[in-house]
């Protein structure tokens, strides 16, 4: 090549496909290759040099001449002492050396096979020539791994085409004794990326002087933040101005490697207008122009000349309008290609467009994989997978092995081994240097290990017995064999003390790769599984165990190697770590808390090692060995679950979810399904999701009510949505996050608001997730910025997918089934429905209590919401128990003797249904007493003792509630709400959550638990009379007695004020004079007295008039509420009947009053003429005439 004086000798292969091999090597001819049959050789070369531009192929034979056997004999002696001995994992074939990115850190570890039982007390590595005799670099480490940082292996050598080639060796000092192995591996430098500012078109302003930027050009075997070039080669050529001098220039150029140039160039046109210089800058996954479509692609926008002022950014992606701002986060899934154009608006008008294409990127293709052996034992069997003949344009290649959902193991040729759990398949994922990903999967056996113990003294036992040592595994760096057995081991211990045997083995581990990481992880996860429910000695083995996957983490960070966990080979890791997180993070939070003062320090300081070793000897100086031991656990399962918190900043800043292979969760999503086809009449339908999270069952009435024509066409859609809800949504209704809209229509899809429906009904049911404590539904914790699925939104969302072609041949997606009652069975021991369950909600809602007596009562009380249904599940019985349930009352004494609902002794598992079909809550209250024919209460008010000792019960209170989303109500008010649909009245979920509804709409489910409230009673024992209270009420009557007597002797009525008038004295009358008392009533409601002066014109027997005022003072008035006032007249005119005129001056405080009637008797006649009024006075004058007049006598 070139000038070269060293030629490479090729490897050649045959193909039948040369076309095929150029395509994939990205090799471009002219014209059609006139031959497929052939042989090929990639040459492991690069052509740095622009003035190469020819490759010189010579083939040559070489005549060997005839040669004569000849015999030696070799004799050596034999040493019988035991000699150390060491491994590389991997690149140890010279033949075949390991492709390294330079961009990558490289992780490079050993195997001890024989150790000879001597110590390891240090171990050196250095990077030599291929050939070694020069030495490049040296690190001295603890363990035998060691992490190559990135840009550190370009080393520059004298040896040509063979420049990139390395040899790493590893001494050992292991006692007396120094070996030592070699890994051969070939550096891929990376691209060299020629970038002029702006983009490839331009336009400018010719008016104003313009830059040419190339300091934004890329040397991707150098770190970012060093200088790239020390010089760059500009050439300028203009097509329509040929005498334009400045142009015509050649920049000088210089660059400190020659060899290595690429070529950039930018279009720029010259216009009167002025634009903006827009650049769409590559942040993540478009490198070289390719994209990864697993992957979000990250653009961000640039502008060199916008200036202050608001600036307006528009994203187009295809023909599609993706967004509106200055960053573009988005998957792209288009076949091959795809245009992604920015326009720019600044606020004075200027604008500015950048175009970028992108290219797919599928991954690595043509290979094939193999495994072997076929069939294994669990943990003992190595398997090795093989991967040959996979080509990609963008090397090196790895390979990696999962089994069930668990990253294993990494490889890059057929050297590795993989001890595996008890699997049917192994998923191998093909990726190349950008992680473009190709899968496969191996069938293979692998049997469970049946010689695994669950006593803690046989695990350590076990453990520590070859060849099974974990302890001596992990001393030679078989990591990922040891956490094999371990996670084995794990995944059948229930017992704390077993628990802490598998922790005792990490006490020699040192290691800290991606691939532990995510073992670690997964045996953490399989610990708190079969542990729970936990408590504090069990949280402080679980606290432990995520401690060592977060310093697994620790050394993963330290060594700049956590940006792997964000690239797609390793999202399973990074799952079961947020799984981890989640797992510890809710028992953190149910810890019972320390003192005070350590829990505020440790909530307000700053979190470091040197508080929590602050506040652990804080807490060593308590007495109180239970609060002790209590602060502890708490403070270390808090402080490693904020360590683990900050390692997965990485996993929060790309919105990844836990590990949704522990229960039936799933990420957020939208499953449609859609068909338009005859129905016939008068059968039933039922149709699942094809997210498998709903079934919905309907009859042809349904389609019947719902036509709007005579035509037997109908569409049905029918779409299941799975939204991650916000931190502050309802614990109890976190289900709900699992949505199911129905829609039946003739022609368009007109759907505004729900439809209630007459005639028939709407039936669906819904997976429940069945969760084992650790295995709760993962809380979305550190994405507080994430969108959630809106529902006001849910009507669009339909309007995105593509509609199916109306055709009738397709009327077999709903086959034909008719709906039949299943039979009821007796729920087993192990039915799934005792896993439906949140964290620490079914251990804190279990109500347990104890009957002593056969008279004794238990009585507990919840509300059912409207349209919900009850279940009752007792989870345990020592005796046979008699149950009643009973709604919106306290039960009766003899409503609890009749019932026959029963728990049978032993039960574990029995429940007892209620449903409310009302629109309103009610009480529901639940009798519970030993299972005899014994009254409540004898005569004698004795109680008998159960005789065959006490009995002990165990249940929990759960709710299940089905709801619909009311469309009709205005935007800001719409709401969710249970009136018009009902669960089944079957007991368990195994199955799903079946639900009836009577209204087409959108539709949710959910089953939660409550706790349940003691009613203290004592309705059912023997009255007892009580001398002091009796003796208590009978002196509070007898008191309260006495004060009313009181009350109604003095305090009734109002006294009654008299006041004495001679008018006889001033009458010109001769006749007798009489005494005429005149007692005038106001009535008794309020305001009803008057503070004004008061008139009263009297009719005498001369027909004259006679008026008598009386005056009152305002503050003091006399006709005041209930009041009576009296006159006594001594009078010669005044005879009965007489009429009275009533009037006032409309002065006082309050002018208007209430008059009840008015007496006038006469004693000397003894005659008496009542007027009754009862009636307002305001301002006018009331005459009032005779009313009646009898004789008193």
């Amino acid at each position: 090549m070139g000038k070269s004086t060293n030629p490479a000798v090729p490897k050649w292969k045959e193909t039948k496909s040369i076309s095929k091999v150029l395509q994939t090597v990205g090799i471009k001819t002219k014209r059609k290759v006139a031959y497929q049959t052939g042989q090929y050789a990639v040459v492991p070369a690069t052509f740095w040099n622009l003035k190469d531009e020819a490759l010189f192929l010579t083939a040559t034979f070489q005549h060997y001449p005839e040669t004569n056997e000849m015999k030696l004999d070799i004799s050596f002696d034999i040493n019988d002492d035991c000699i150390p001995q060491l491994r590389m994992k991997k690149c140890a074939n010279p033949e075949d050396p390991a492709k390294v990115d330079i961009a990558d850190v490289f992780f490079v570890s050993a195997i001890i096979v024989e150790d000879c039982e001597q110590d390891h007390e240090l171990f050196t590595w250095k990077v030599l020539d291929p050939i070694g005799l020069e030495e490049f670099t040296k690190c001295e480490t603890e363990k035998q791994e060691w992490a190559v940082p990135k840009y550190v292996l370009g080393f520059h050598q004298d040896l040509d085409l063979w420049k990139n080639l390395y040899t790493v060796r590893l001494e050992a000092k292991l006692g007396s004794w120094v070996v030592h192995c070699h890994c051969y591996i070939n550096v891929i430098m990376a691209a060299v990326d020629a970038n002029i500012g702006g983009g490839e078109y331009r336009t400018i302003d010719r008016t104003k002087p313009f830059k040419l930027n190339g300091t934004t050009s890329r040397d991707f075997s150098k770190p970012p933040n060093v200088e790239q070039f020390k010089a760059y080669n500009w050439k300028c050529i203009s097509w329509d101005d040929y005498s334009n001098r400045e142009c015509r220039k050649t920049f000088p150029e210089t660059d400190d490697d020659p060899e290595r140039a690429d070529i950039a160039g930018q279009v720029i046109t010259v216009s009167n207008e002025q634009k903006l210089d827009v650049e769409i800058i590559c942040v993540s996954n478009c490198e070289n122009e390719l994209y990864n479509a697993d992957e979000k692609v990250y653009l961000r926008a640039y502008c060199a000349n916008c200036g202050g002022g608001r600036i307006g950014y528009e994203w187009t992606v295809g023909e599609m309008v993706a967004l509106e701002q200055k960053e573009l986060r988005m998957k792209i899934g288009t076949n091959s290609l795809v245009r992604i154009e920015l326009l720019v608006r600044a606020s004075d008008g200027r604008t500015g467009v950048e175009i970028k294409f992108l290219t797919r990127n599928d991954g690595p293709s043509q290979g094939r994989c193999t495994v072997a052996p076929t069939v294994g034992d669990e943990y003992a069997t190595p398997f090795i997978v093989c991967c040959t003949g996979w080509v990609d344009r963008n090397i090196p290649i790895d390979y990696f092995y999962y089994a069930n959902n668990v990253l294993i193991q990494s490889c890059y040729d057929c050297s590795c081994e993989s001890h595996l759990p008890p699997i049917s398949k192994i998923k191998v994922l093909i990726c190349d240097s950008f992680f473009a990903c190709t899968e496969r999967s191996l069938d293979v056996t692998v049997r469970p290990a049946e010689n695994i113990p669950t006593e803690p003294s046989e695990i350590y036992k076990f453990l520590t017995t070859e060849p099974h040592d974990v302890k001596n595994l992990f001393r030679l760096g078989k990591h990922e064999e040891g956490l094999a057995i371990l996670s084995a081991v794990a995944g059948r211990v229930y017992t704390n003390d077993a628990a802490i045997e598998v922790m005792r083995m990490f006490e020699d581990f040192k290691s800290g790769t991606v691939l532990t990481l995510g073992l670690l992880a997964n045996m953490t996860m399989a610990l708190a599984i079969n542990l729970s429910p936990i408590d504090d000695e069990e949280a402080q083995v679980l606290a432990a165990a995520v401690r060592e996957v977060n310093e697994n983490f620790e050394t993963i960070t330290k060594h700049d190697m956590a940006y792997y966990l964000a690239e797609s080979a390793f999202h399973p890791t990074t799952r079961k770590c947020i799984s981890t997180y989640n797992m510890i993070s809710r028992l953190a939070k149910d810890l019972p808390r320390p003192p005070k003062s350590i829990y505020n320090k440790f909530m307000k300081g700053p979190l470091s090692q040197s508080l929590v070793e602050e506040l652990r000897k804080e807490i060593n100086s308590i007495d109180d060995e239970k609060v002790k031991m209590r602060s502890l656990v708490w403070l270390e399962t808090n402080w490693e679950t904020e360590r683990l918190y900050e390692f997965l900043d990485y996993a929060r800043k790309n919105e990844m979810q836990g590990d949704s292979s522990l229960g039936v969760v799933v990420s957020e999503g939208v499953s449609l399904e859609e068909q338009c086809a005859i129905f016939p009449p008068g059968k039933d339908y039922e149709i699942a999701t094809s997210d498998s999270m709903h079934r919905v069952t309907f009859e042809a009435a349904l389609l019947d009510e719902l036509k709007k024509t005579s035509s037997n066409i109908m569409c049905l859609k029918v779409i299941s949505v799975t939204r991650e809800l916000n931190w502050w949504y309802p614990e109890e209704r976190q289900p709900s996050s699992t949505l199911l809209t129905v829609r039946v229509y003739q022609g368009v899809d007109d759907f505004k608001q729900e439809v209630e429906l007459k005639r028939s009904t709407i039936s669906f049911t819904t997976i429940v997730g069945k969760y084992k404590p650790a295995m709760a539904e993962e809380q979305q914790m550190w994405q507080k910025g994430k969108i959630s699925t809106d529902m006001k939104t849910m009507m669009s969302l339909t309007d995105d997918f593509h509609k199916l072609q109306l055709d009738e041949s397709l009327v077999h997606k709903f086959p034909d089934k008719l709906l039949q009652a299943q039979p009821r069975h007796l729920a087993h021991e192990h039915d799934e429905d005792e896993l439906v369950s949140d964290v620490g909600k079914f251990s804190n809602c279990l109500e347990s209590g104890t009957l002593h007596f056969l008279q004794d009562v238990h009585v507990f009380r919840i509300t059912l919401e409207a349209s919900s249904m009850l279940a009752v599940r007792f989870e345990n019985a020592s005796h046979k128990l008699r149950v009643f349930l009973h709604p919106k009352n306290f039960p009766m004494r003899s409503a609890i003797q009749k019932s026959q609902c029963f728990v049978p002794a032993g039960s574990t598992n029995k429940t007892i249904l209620m449903r409310n079909k009302c629109a309103k809550p009610y009480k529901i209250y639940l009798a519970i007493r030993a299972w005899s024919n014994e009254k409540l209460l004898d005569d004698q008010g004795v109680h008998t003792l159960l005789a065959d000792g006490p009995v002990s019960y165990a249940f929990v209170f759960q709710l299940r509630s089905c709801d619909y989303w009311m469309y009709s109500l205005k935007e800001d008010d719409q709401k969710w709400s249970p009136n018009m649909c009902l669960p089944s009245m079957k007991y368990s979920l195994t199955d799903g959550l079946h639900c009836t509804c009577t209204i087409m709409s959108t539709y949710t489910s959910y089953v939660y638990y409550v706790p349940a409230i003691p009613v203290p009673i004592a309705a059912f024992s023997q009255a007892v009379t009580n001398p002091s209270v009796v003796t208590f009420y009978i002196v509070v009557m007898v008191f309260l007695l006495l004060w009313l007597i009181v009350l109604r002797i003095f305090c009734n009525k109002p006294g009654i004020e008299v006041v004495y008038c001679e008018l006889n004295t001033k009458e010109k009358s001769t006749g007798d004079v009489h005494d005429v008392l005149v007692y005038i009533r106001t009535g008794g409601r309020e305001s009803a007295d008057t503070s004004a002066n008061v008139y009263l014109s009297f009719l005498t027997k001369h027909h004259t008039e006679l008026q008598f005022t009386v005056y009152q003072d305002p503050h003091h008035p006399v006709f005041r509420m209930n009041s009576t006032h009296c006159l006594w007249l001594r009078t010669r005119d005044i005879r009965i009947p007489t009429k009275i005129a009533v009037s006032h001056s409309n002065h006082g405080m309050r002018p208007s009053w209430y008059l009840r009637r008015i007496e006038v008797r006469d004693l000397q006649t003894q005659e008496v003429q009542v007027f009754e009024v009862r009636s307002w006075f305001l301002f006018e004058v009331v005459i009032m005439d005779w009313v009646c007049g009898t004789p008193v006598g």
